[in-house]
């Protein structure tokens, strides 16, 4: 389970997130809605720790995490896809793939993201760069679950991450539907 607890966070001087709670429980995808700049992406920076917390905590299964690092945390469990893909245009998908992985001992297992997006086995070859808008959205979010495959996966957030990507209902499930990932885990998205 995923929990933050009162989060603050500010860019400089300008305070963002005044004590935000949040709380994503085992199997639940949840969609993180609103306005352009009310503070989506800053709570997604700040739950994966890319942007620093000035109150409140952030909880992965019970333990506070709220002052490990971004990699610490997606070893952990916790998964980011930014707004912007960023994905490696000169490597494969292949090699995006295994980026994450090598860290982590697992340099070669890359099967969970390709059983979440089949569609991406075709293009293991293919630079990331030349990819269509919605295979790079799927490398991205393959990648931002292929770091903890091991693992129950705790959570995955992607901010836009709906967007140019097949919908849930063309794979035969309801949106609201847990997305499993082959290990027996849920992939919880939280979109904006």
């Amino acid at each position: 389970m995923l929990s933050v607890e009162r989060l603050d966070a500010a860019y400089g001087e300008s305070q963002v997130l005044w004590g935000v709670d949040l709380e994503v429980t085992a199997g639940r995808v949840v969609c993180l809605m609103g306005r352009n700049g009310v503070g989506k992406t800053t709570l997604l920076r700040a739950i994966m720790g890319c942007l620093p917390v000035r109150g409140g905590r952030v909880r992965l299964d019970g333990r506070d995490v709220t002052d490990w690092s971004p990699d610490r945390r997606a070893r952990a469990g916790i998964g980011y896809v930014p707004q912007g893909r960023e994905i490696f245009p000169h490597l494969s998908v292949a090699e995006n793939l295994r980026i994450p992985l090598l860290g982590c001992g697992r340099a070669t297992a890359v099967d969970d993201a390709l059983d979440l997006f089949p569609a991406l086995r075709p293009v293991l070859g293919r630079k990331g760069g030349v990819l269509s808008g919605g295979e790079q959205q799927m490398l991205a979010i393959g990648r931002a679950g292929a770091a903890h495959a091991s693992a129950a996966p705790a959570a995955r957030r992607a901010d836009r991450g709906h967007s140019a990507v097949h919908h849930p209902r063309d794979r035969g499930c309801h949106p609201a539907d847990p997305v499993r990932d082959g290990t027996g885990g849920v992939a919880r998205r939280a979109v904006s």
